[in-house]
């Protein structure tokens, strides 16, 4: 049974786009394209929340559809990499643990990969505006993080805790002896690339490039609430179409889209993407407890997490 040799549990917007850019590369790894399996989960698939809730009902939610994306990847060394298995640490490590020891298969390999929950909640408030998939200010939207689960939103609004850490971590080390730990930072390093196929048994020679960037969320929009919520209004239409109707998907559609989110993102209107000192304090302060702790658990400094 081809299921994977490791798995990458996330921490959500912790670099893990980059990491999939990077691993798939080594010709000894298979990753599928879909990238976030989300099958260990459990999630459901009627999540609320537009395009960004979208993204979180696709993917296989049985066995066999989760086989499928490794058929004849024998020769591979197979991941997973779901930011979902950190959120729903609880329900991935139990359905884990059970498939692997059903099937009597090795418990595979994990990487975490973490990162300071301030620049990580931030990010994921502003790639859910980038979906155009929410119109509250960033202070607004993580008071809500609670109300909005309990409604049916999908687990990336729930901003609070998203950016937990500890307990997480926690369990995985508890649940798994083939367990690595990184943080953001350590991706760029000389040392990353060569540990991480190691660790992965794959060949550690290989020479990847890790310092490019990616799923950056940079973008601009205008402060007059008026005019703000008609070209959010316009692009989150036109995703609706785009979806519900997908006999339309035409280039003239598309480019509509396109056209209406570069005005929205136009140069002239404020950046919207630089945390003020305001709201890294208020982060810091919400965070700083969950930090602390984690720091003593992985037996990192991360002093640097809880400075303004």
């Amino acid at each position: 049974m081809n299921l994977p040799d490791f798995i990458v549990a996330g921490a959500a917007k912790s670099g893990t786009t980059a990491l999939f850019n990077f691993l798939t590369r080594h010709p000894q790894i298979f990753i599928p394209e879909i990238k976030e399996c989300r099958f260990f989960s459990g999630m459901p698939t009627n999540f609320k929340g537009g395009q960004a809730a979208d993204f979180q009902n696709r993917g296989p939610r049985t066995l066999d559809q989760y086989l499928k994306l490794y058929e004849r990847k024998e020769d591979f060394r197979r991941g997973d990499i779901s930011n979902d298995y950190f959120y729903y640490y609880k329900s991935s490590i139990t359905s884990i643990l059970s498939t692997y020891r059903e099937n009597k298969i090795e418990n595979p390999r994990i990487v975490l990969v973490l990162r300071n929950p301030v620049d990580r909640v931030f990010s994921m408030y502003h790639h859910i505006i980038r979906l155009a998939s929410d119109t509250k200010s960033f202070i607004d939207a993580f008071k809500l993080s609670k109300t909005r689960i309990q409604r049916g939103f999908a687990w990336m609004f729930d901003l609070q805790g998203v950016g937990m850490s500890y307990e997480a971590t926690k369990a995985y080390l508890n649940a798994f002896k083939n367990i690595k730990i990184y943080l953001i930072e350590d991706i760029c390093k000389p040392f990353f690339s060569s540990d991480l196929f190691c660790f992965l048994d794959v060949n550690s020679d290989i020479k990847i490039d890790t310092s490019e960037k990616y799923n950056v969320n940079s973008y601009r929009y205008p402060s007059a609430p008026h005019l703000n919520y008609i070209l959010h209004s316009i692009i989150r239409y036109i995703n609706a179409i785009n979806y519900f109707l997908p006999q339309y998907r035409y280039p003239r559609m598309k480019n509509l889209a396109k056209t209406a989110f570069n005005f929205y993102n136009f140069k002239m209107f404020p950046n919207r993407s630089i945390m003020d000192i305001k709201t890294r304090k208020l982060l810091t302060r919400y965070y700083e407890r969950d930090i602390k702790a984690l720091s003593g658990l992985i037996g990192r400094n991360l002093d640097h997490w809880v400075r303004f």
